[in-house]
């Protein structure tokens, strides 16, 4: 990859090596209140999170916008012990039942948006 590729590195070892400086740096932050603050002053340029989350964060930041949504599609578990199988069936039927009376397909139109879907839910 040259230095002339204009594109988003996931790991700053991922950035090529380049006489010039790089036109980004990639920054990571351990709290997402730091990260929105140093959005807001210009310290950093953008920010990538879930779509939802990223919403909800902003809401009530009327200097920041989603701009981008939808570049990946992220897959999601569930986790239980190994052996807890009564905890593991309380949740597929929790899972059923919410996709039987049509909560769970309304829950992933709402945070999700339009023409995203659930396993299970269409």
């Amino acid at each position: 990859m040259s230095c002339r590729d204009n594109r988003w590195w996931s790991t700053p070892s991922a950035i090529p090596t380049c006489a010039r400086p790089p036109i980004f740096a990639v920054s990571a932050y351990s709290e997402i209140e730091q990260a929105l603050a140093d959005l807001t002053t210009g310290a950093c340029d953008a920010l990538m999170k879930l779509a939802p989350v990223t919403a909800w964060l902003v809401r009530d930041r009327p200097r920041l916008k989603v701009v981008q949504t939808g570049i990946t599609r992220e897959l999601l578990g569930i986790c239980v012990r190994r052996g807890d199988d009564a905890l593991k069936e309380a949740i597929n039927e929790a899972q059923r039942a919410l996709v039987e009376d049509g909560t769970l397909p309304r829950l992933v139109t709402k945070w999700l948006g339009p023409g995203a879907s659930a396993a299970g839910s269409r």
